[in-house]
């Protein structure tokens, strides 16, 4: 019917046509194929047993080795395919294995009888080809020993020493040493030559491998560590003393007489040969002015003033002044005359530090009413002198010196004693005193000591303010190091750049502004590659002289590494916090710039960003930085009310504007008193001047907001050029700029000025407070003529 037809039933006696029915309906093949296919299995079977062993070659002998030994593989037994180790391979004739009896082929059976066998034989000829060559390596062993033993006999024969010239092999080695005149005999096989890489010599594994190189790896991480000496600045961290006072004692002990600090000239007051200074100089003559403070009367935790040019006797001074148990309140020489006598009588010193020009321009200026709290004034530079009707009593401290007083030993301080009073820059007004306390000094101390990357082998060179207490902490630390020292203080950018050329230090420290002055001076010229670290504190470093600056030295070449470069250390702080309350490592391959001022200093102070109420704010957003720490300052001299006006549960207010960024850094946007409210909204001034610095010829820039007669805060912006930059219209650098710039950022007023022209703070901060005074006039004009036009008398072009 169109489909498949079943079979008839089979009769009783008709056993075949059974089994086909049963195969069928099984699925198998009838009985027909089936015996077919077992005839061809036994033709196959019958012709391989016909066939005759192929005999394989005997191989020609190879050359004797030392001893008789020779290579595994090569001493087989003559014969064919059967008579080897490798006999019972598939495809060759088979030999009956004892206790496998053979099946019969044509059995029902005969399918999984031949496999069964044929694994059995199989396994057979490994367990013989393994005993094989077992045996064979053990013939090649002792072959080996005897070779050893005989040229052993041979070389105490003709009198020479096993021993000499090569080591005698013993049972460990892997062959035998080679006798006179042969050679040695090839390892075995499996084995690789030259050092043992195993237990029995194998070969290089990956974990033998991955062992080399992390050996490899901690050896290079222990020069490297070495090298940026944090094993002896990590012994200095144990064992730091708990006062300022001890830290010169523990350096006079420690390297004595060693000369450490490098000066351009020597001090007037010290006589010739002073401009090399050791440790044990330096505690001397802290011993010996402390004695003429004590002869002054100068009680404890009474006030020493020092006001005077920039030179290294303000670190003896105020080191001096701790000793004999007063507090040191080094003044700035730059500071205007008429604030520095505000300053000195509102924290009430008695006793004043000065040189001749100090002492001029205090006493003797008809336009400055002089500090009527200072009772005695010491003249480091000349004779005692007399001012205008000054009842101040004047003396010569060479004379105070030459009596000869006997050194005074340093006084206890507490912990919480106060040891400084420094003075801020002066960005919000009149500097206010900061106090800080011994344990605050301690502190930041450790954190500079684990930040700078440097050991004995380095020399440093300062160009910084020593009335600034990080500057003074600085020398602190060298002196604890034993790092040598040069100090160039007199704020040349030539000078500067020529003791880099002379003296060649591999670290630089000075204020952001200074870089500027660097560059306007021609610093871009030059190679500085002996230097490994610029650093600076205090302002912002600006990014552009990050990335110049950051591509000349030889940081990572110290370290082996062939590439160029520096590292620039950039901190942000001030002088509430005693040390930088962030810091950023730029290097040559960091890409994120602007105004970044990276995170939170090691040993540093705690931070957090707040909004006006003191919630902390989302990522990304700007708000109040807030610090707290045991390194921050214990408040300002006779101004409680400022400080409890930017305190919170411990936490204080640094007045600076930051934002937080998606890899965690810190940017700096503004200071709040500087922040401008205009009438799209706040505008932050930092951002701006990133971006105008980025444009061809621009040196130095600082934006500000004039206010207008409604109380909106008008963009403006002063600058200055570089010395190779074309002198252009202000109305097209206007133009220029502002098409860098976002529509709320946009500068309506802009002046072309002299770098010198910037009004600067005792720390190198630029005074936008003294900027909005000075061009604050024009915004109360508002004539659309001023927008576009400088005023007259304010252009330098």
């Amino acid at each position: 019917m169109g489909g498949r037809t079943r079979a008839p039933p089979a009769a009783p006696g008709q056993r075949g046509a059974a089994d086909d029915r049963a195969a069928h309906a099984r699925g198998g093949p009838p009985r027909q194929r089936l015996d077919r296919a077992r005839r061809r299995r036994t033709v196959h079977v019958r012709r391989r047993a016909a066939r005759p062993a192929r005999v394989r070659p005997r191989q020609p002998e190879r050359r004797a080795r030392p001893g008789g030994a020779a290579r595994p593989g090569h001493d087989r037994p003559a014969g064919g395919r059967g008579a080897g180790p490798h006999a019972g391979r598939r495809g060759r004739r088979a030999r009956p294995v004892r206790g496998v009896p053979l099946q019969r082929r044509d059995g029902p059976d005969h399918g999984r009888t031949a496999r069964l066998h044929g694994a059995r034989l199989r396994r057979h000829a490994r367990l013989r080809r393994a005993a094989w060559r077992g045996r064979a390596a053990i013939r090649a062993r002792h072959r080996a020993r005897r070779a050893v033993r005989e040229h052993a006999v041979a070389l105490r024969a003709r009198g020479a020493r096993p021993g000499a010239g090569a080591r005698a092999a013993g049972p460990a080695h892997a062959g035998p040493v080679a006798a006179p005149g042969r050679g040695l005999p090839a390892p075995a096989r499996g084995t690789v030559s030259g050092p043992k890489s195993g237990r029995r010599g194998g070969p290089v594994t990956p974990a033998l491998l991955a062992a080399a190189l992390a050996a490899a790896a901690l050896a290079y991480l222990a020069f490297a560590l070495a090298r940026l000496g944090f094993a002896q600045r990590l012994a200095l961290l144990v064992r730091i003393p708990a006062d300022l006072s001890g830290v010169l004692q523990q350096a006079s002990r420690r390297y004595g007489a060693r000369p450490l600090i490098s000066l351009q000239h020597p001090l007037d007051w010290a006589g010739p040969g002073s401009d090399q200074w050791s440790a044990r100089q330096v505690e001397d003559s802290c011993a010996r002015l402390a004695a003429v403070w004590s002869l002054l009367e100068v009680r404890h935790n009474e006030r020493l003033a020092l006001y005077k040019a920039n030179q290294f006797d303000l670190f003896l001074f105020s080191a001096s002044a701790i000793r004999a148990g007063a507090i040191a309140a080094p003044v700035n020489g730059d500071l205007a005359p008429a604030v520095a006598a505000r300053y000195l009588e509102s924290i009430g010193a008695r006793v004043l530090v000065t040189d001749l020009a100090g002492y001029t321009r205090l006493f003797q200026n008809p336009g400055v009413e002089p500090p009527a709290s200072v009772g005695k004034v010491v003249i480091t530079d000349a004779p005692a002198a007399h001012g205008r009707a000054n009842p101040a009593q004047t003396l010569s401290l060479p004379a105070l010196l030459a009596l000869g007083l006997p050194p005074v030993a340093p006084q206890p301080r507490g912990a919480d004693d106060p040891v400084y009073l420094v003075h801020t820059s002066g960005t919000t007004g009149v500097p206010k005193g900061v106090i800080l306390h011994s344990r605050a000094l301690v502190e930041a101390l450790r954190s500079a000591l684990l930040l700078n990357f440097v050991s004995r082998r380095d020399t440093a060179l300062l160009a910084v303010p020593l009335s600034h207490q990080v500057a003074q902490l600085y020398l602190y630390g060298m002196l604890m190091m034993g790092l040598p020292c040069v100090l160039n203080l007199d704020g040349d950018p030539r000078s500067i750049l020529d003791t880099l050329a002379r003296r060649r230090p591999s670290l630089f420290f000075a204020f952001p502004s200074t870089y500027t002055r660097l560059t306007a001076h021609g610093s871009d010229a030059c190679r500085f590659d002996s230097v490994r670290i610029w650093a600076t504190i205090g302002d912002a470093s600006h990014a552009v002289h990050q990335r110049a600056f950051r591509a000349k030295g030889r940081f990572f070449r110290d370290l082996g590494i062939p590439l160029p470069g520096a590292l620039f250390i950039a901190g942000l702080g001030s002088s509430e916090v005693g040390i930088a309350a962030l810091l950023r490592i730029v290097t040559p391959w960091t890409a994120r710039f602007g105004r970044r001022v990276g995170r939170g200093t090691p040993l540093g102070p705690r931070l957090k960003i707040v909004d006006a109420a003191g919630a902390p704010v989302a990522r990304g957003t700007a708000g109040r930085l807030m610090i707290k720490g045991p390194c921050l300052f214990a408040g300002y001299w006779n101004a409680h009310g400022t400080l409890f006006g930017a305190s919170r549960d411990g936490w204080w207010f640094t007045g600076d504007l930051v934002r937080r960024e998606r890899d965690g850094e810190l940017s700096h946007l503004d200071r709040e008193e500087d922040a401008m409210h205009t009438r799209l909204g706040i505008v932050h001034t930092l951002p701006i001047e990133e971006a105008v610095l980025c444009a061809p010829g621009v040196l130095e820039v600082s934006v500000f907001g004039l206010r207008d007669e409604q109380g909106f805060d008008l963009p403006a912006a002063v600058l200055a050029l570089r010395p190779d930059a074309p002198r252009l219209p202000p109305s097209i650098l206007l133009a220029g700029l502002n098409a860098q710039l976002a529509p709320r950022e946009q500068l309506l007023f802009l002046w072309v000025i002299g770098l010198d022209d910037f009004p600067l703070g005792a720390t190198g901060k630029t005074l936008k407070r003294c900027l909005r005074e000075t061009y604050s006039e024009i915004a109360r004009i508002g004539s659309r003529q001023h927008r576009l036009a400088p005023h007259a008398g304010r252009q330098t072009v």
